[in-house]
């Protein structure tokens, strides 16, 4: 996804169950390298927009959203609200004892390792979908080592499937005091988010739909700046749980 940057009135418009410590080696000895502790996550995934890194929760035996929709190169937090779960790619083999105890192998595309709820909460896990692993116009079956396996024939709601899809390209266009938006890619249901002042999207931020609904491509903001501050924006993919 991609951010083009314009001038106004001097302005720029951019766009709960605890475990005990050998179950917490087990969760470390199984994570993939490219899936890190919440409070320490890859490297790839820190100082990024917010937006661009989805939240999955893990909760009541199930994922929301269960078909996240990314694009390649974003990030997941897997947050498990309840008990304790796991987010593995279909790739990786279940060690027929439903956890994570030893290395994931090199066929593993991604694993969470064991992830609770409060007040364990760092042990929620970040992974980052680089865009050679993970390239655009890809799914990959997920599945949660606790209670599922890779055929999905275990706990129902236990298991999903990532989307990665073309990469969203943004343009910024200007009439007078109104930016318009538009753009290509993604996988044609969007969400606008807007944010003033912070190119990080944590504070200041509103979510709305493009023109016309959510399978729209363009957006016009009328909303102009005073100047020196700024206002940016970011199109994303929607996910299947939004409005």
């Amino acid at each position: 996804m991609r951010r083009l940057p314009f001038l106004l009135s001097a302005a720029l418009l951019a766009a709960g169950l605890s475990f005990d410590a050998p179950a917490v080696r087990a969760q470390v000895a199984c994570r993939t390298a490219n899936c890190a502790n919440a409070a320490t996550p890859p490297t790839a995934c820190q100082q990024r927009a917010v937006p661009r890194r989805l939240a999955i929760t893990v909760a009541s035996f199930s994922y929301t959203p269960d078909a996240p929709r990314i694009e390649p190169g974003d990030c997941v937090l897997w947050d498990a609200s309840g008990g304790v779960h796991s987010a593995a790619a279909d790739s990786c083999p279940d060690d027929g004892v439903n956890s994570c105890t030893s290395p994931s192998p090199p066929t593993c595309k991604w694993d969470t390792g064991n992830i609770s709820a409060p007040p364990s909460a760092s042990v929620d896990a970040v992974c980052s979908y680089d865009a050679v692993a993970f390239p655009g116009n890809t799914s990959w079956g997920f599945y949660c080592r606790q209670h599922d396996n890779p055929s999905h024939t275990g706990f129902p709601g236990m298991a999903g499937t990532l989307r990665v899809t073309p990469l969203i390209v943004l343009s910024v266009g200007r009439s007078g005091a109104t930016a318009n938006l538009s753009w290509t890619g993604g996988d044609g249901q969007f969400k606008v988010e807007i944010a003033a002042n912070d190119r990080t999207f944590q504070t200041g931020r509103s979510t709305t739909n493009p023109t016309g609904g959510a399978s729209g491509t363009s957006y016009a903001d009328a909303v102009a700046p005073p100047a020196g501050t700024a206002r940016f924006y970011l199109v994303r993919n929607r996910q299947t749980n939004e409005t």
